[in-house]
C-alpha cells in the first residue's frame, strides 16, 4: 500500500511538473503570456503570443476546412457577441445559466460549491442515497447510519434556521417524515417505502432543500481553502453572464449582455440562414467566435477562463427521416479523426456518457469527451443532441419547400473550446528526450512535436553565420517560400542554439545555409522529430519541402 502511495504521489508531482514546464515554456517562447502583466495581470486572464496566435489560427482554420468548407452539407455564420437580452430570456440563460455559490461564513470567501467538494462521487452518493432511501433501508440499513444522522440533523436544523422561515406547512411535515423514517419509526418496511417515495416526489425536485444538504455535507466534510474553517452558507445561484449597458444611461432598459455561447446567434439566424441559402435538410450551421462567462473559480492555465473562443456546430435533421443515433455516431467519428489530425493524443481521450439523470434538461444524449490534462481528467468538448428545446424556445420551424411539410428541427450539437483543445495539442506534443550535443555529451532535448499541418512556423531558415554572402542566400530562400509556408529567418545564436529555439516552437523543418553552399547550392534540411539531415539542392526545396507537407 505504501509504495502504491508513493507511485501515486510520484505521478501526481510529475503532472504538476509537466503543466509548471508547459506554462514556462509558453511564456518563454511566445505561445502565451499572463493579461496585463505590467499591471500586475488580472485573474486568469492570457494573452497569446506570436506563435499562440498561429497555432490557435492553425487549429481554427484546421477545423473550419474539415467541417465547413469539405463538406457540402455545412455552411458558416459570424453572429454578433451582444445581442438582444429577448435571445436569453427565450434560451432560459436569464434564469438557469448559474453556479452554485456557498461563502465561508468565517472569511467570507464566495466560491463554486462543485469546487470544494473534494470527492464528488461520496456527495452523489448523499444524495442518491437521499434519492431512494426507502430502497438504500432495506438494502442495508447499515451502510446508511451516516447518511441519515446527516439528514435527521439538517431536518430539525432546518426547522430552527430562521433565514428559511419561509417553508410552508407541507414542506415542514415533509422534513419531519423524512425524520421518522431514519428514525425507523414506521412500523413496516412497506410503510417505509410507500412514504419514502411519496416524500421523494414531493420534495427532491426542491432546490432550496438540496441547497441545504449541500450545506450540511460541506460543513462536515469540507475546509475552507483560504481559511480551513468548516461553516459554509447554503448555496445560491450565480448567474455567469456579463452584464453590461448599452448607449449613455444605465438602467433596465439599456441592460444587454456579452454571450456566454455562440449557439443561440446561429438558432436566431435560422430561419435567415434556409431563406438565403439553397441548402436543404439535414445540414449544419458552423460558427467560431469569442463567448464570456463570469466563472466563479477560472483556473488550470487557458483551460478555463472568463473569455474564451468556441468552435461550435448545430446539426438541424427532420427526426422522422434522420436517425439521430447514426448522425451522433456518424459526428462523433468525424471529430475523433480531426483529433487525431491536429495531434491530440487518442491514449488520453476518454469519453464519458453522461447518466441519463444527469442529462440536461434540454438533452437527451451527452458524450463528454475528456482528455486526461495534469490536473486530471476534465472535458475537452461536449457532443449534445438537444432534441427541438432551442428552435422552440425561438418560435422557429423548417417548412420542406417539395413535400411542404412543416415541423420543427431537432439538433445534435459538437462544442469545442479552442483554448483547451490548444492546451490538448500542447500537452499532446510536448517532449522530452534524450539527445548528444557537439561534444559528444547528452542533454535532455525539449521538442513540441506538432502534426505538421498545425505547426506555428513551418519551416525556419538558418545561415551558419552573419556574413553577407550566406545573409543574402538564406533571404532569398526565405522570399521564395514564404508564400507557400509560415516560415521563420532566424540569424542570431549559435546554431545549436538556434535548432533547439526550433525544437521548443515546434518548426518540423529548419534549412541550414553553411558555407558549402556557396559551391554546391545546397542547403542542409534537418527533421524536427529525428533530427536526421539531409542535403537537398535549392532549385529542389520547394518541391521537396512541399512533398513533406503534402501540398
Amino acid at each position: 500500500m505504501s509504495q502504491e502511495k508513493n507511485n501515486i504521489s510520484s505521478s501526481a508531482k510529475a503532472s504538476a511538473g509537466k503543466m509548471e514546464k508547459i506554462v514556462s515554456l509558453c511564456k518563454r517562447r511566445g505561445f502565451v503570456y499572463p493579461g496585463s502583466e505590467i499591471y500586475g495581470g488580472l485573474a486568469n486572464s492570457w494573452d497569446f503570443g506570436p506563435y499562440g496566435i498561429e497555432l490557435k489560427n492553425n487549429i481554427k482554420q484546421n477545423w473550419w476546412k474539415t467541417f465547413v468548407q469539405n463538406r457540402e452539407d455545412m455552411v458558416g455564420l459570424d453572429s454578433a457577441i451582444i445581442m438582444n437580452p429577448k435571445v436569453w430570456e427565450a434560451s432560459g440563460h436569464l434564469t438557469e445559466f448559474s453556479d452554485p455559490l456557498v461563502e465561508c461564513l468565517n472569511c467570507h470567501d464566495r466560491l463554486r460549491a462543485d469546487q470544494i467538494i473534494k470527492d464528488m462521487n461520496s456527495f452523489s452518493s448523499v444524495v442518491k442515497e437521499f434519492m431512494i432511501k426507502a430502497e438504500i433501508l432495506l438494502d442495508d440499513i447499515n451502510k446508511d447510519v451516516n447518511i441519515a444522522g446527516i439528514l435527521i440533523d439538517s431536518s430539525e436544523q432546518m426547522l430552527r434556521d430562521k433565514k428559511l422561515t419561509e417553508l410552508n406547512e407541507k414542506e415542514k411535515t415533509t422534513i419531519k417524515n423524512i425524520g421518522e423514517i431514519y428514525n425507523y419509526k414506521l412500523n413496516s418496511a412497506k410503510d417505509k417505502i410507500k412514504i419514502g417515495k411519496n416524500i421523494i416526489k414531493e420534495i427532491l425536485n426542491t432546490k432550496k432543500y438540496l441547497g441545504f444538504i449541500t450545506q450540511i455535507y460541506l460543513n462536515r466534510f469540507e475546509t475552507c481553502p483560504i481559511c480551513g474553517s468548516m461553516k459554509w452558507s447554503t448555496p445560491k445561484s450565480f448567474n455567469l453572464m456579463f452584464k453590461t449597458f448599452i448607449g449613455p444611461t444605465e438602467n433596465d432598459s439599456s441592460v444587454a449582455y456579452l454571450r456566454p455561447e455562440t449557439a443561440q446567434g446561429i438558432f436566431v439566424n435560422f430561419k435567415n440562414i434556409i431563406d438565403s441559402n439553397s441548402i436543404k435538410m439535414p445540414f449544419g450551421v458552423a460558427q467560431i467566435g469569442k463567448a464570456f462567462r463570469n466563472e466563479i473559480t477560472p483556473g488550470n492555465f487557458i483551460f478555463r477562463t472568463r473569455e474564451f473562443e468556441q468552435m461550435e456546430i448545430e446539426y438541424f435533421f427532420n427526426p422522422e427521416k434522420t436517425k439521430w443515433e447514426v448522425k451522433f455516431d456518424e459526428l462523433l467519428e468525424d471529430f475523433k479523426k480531426w483529433m487525431k489530425e491536429i495531434g491530440v493524443d487518442s491514449k488520453k481521450l476518454f469519453f464519458h456518457d453522461i447518466e441519463k439523470e444527469e442529462l440536461a434538461h434540454y438533452s437527451k444524449k451527452t458524450i463528454d469527451v475528456e482528455f486526461d490534462f495534469p490536473f486530471g481528467k476534465k472535458e475537452l468538448f461536449g457532443l449534445a443532441y438537444r432534441t427541438d428545446f432551442d428552435l422552440k424556445n425561438h418560435k422557429l420551424n423548417y417548412k420542406d419547400q417539395e413535400t411542404q411539410e412543416e415541423f420543427t428541427p431537432h439538433v445534435i450539437e459538437p462544442s469545442v473550446g479552442v483554448e483547451r483543445m490548444m492546451l490538448a495539442v500542447m500537452l499532446s506534443a510536448y517532449t522530452e528526450e534524450d539527445a548528444l550535443t557537439a561534444d559528444g555529451k547528452t542533454e535532455i532535448r525539449t521538442v513540441m512535436k506538432f502534426s505538421k499541418n498545425i505547426a506555428p512556423i513551418k519551416v525556419a531558415i538558418l545561415p551558419l553565420s552573419k556574413k553577407e554572402e550566406l545573409l543574402k542566400i538564406s533571404k532569398e530562400i526565405w522570399e521564395s517560400l514564404r508564400p507557400l509556408f509560415m516560415t521563420e529567418h532566424h540569424i542570431s545564436g549559435s546554431i545549436g542554439k538556434r535548432y533547439r529555439r526550433q525544437d521548443e516552437i515546434g518548426t518540423p523543418y529548419c534549412v541550414t545555409v553553411d558555407f558549402e553552399t556557396l559551391n554546391d547550392k545546397a542547403v542542409t534540411v534537418r527533421d524536427r522529430d529525428t533530427m536526421e539531415q539531409e542535403r537537398i539542392a535549392i532549385d529542389k526545396l520547394e518541391k521537396y519541402l512541399g512533398e513533406k507537407f503534402k501540398l
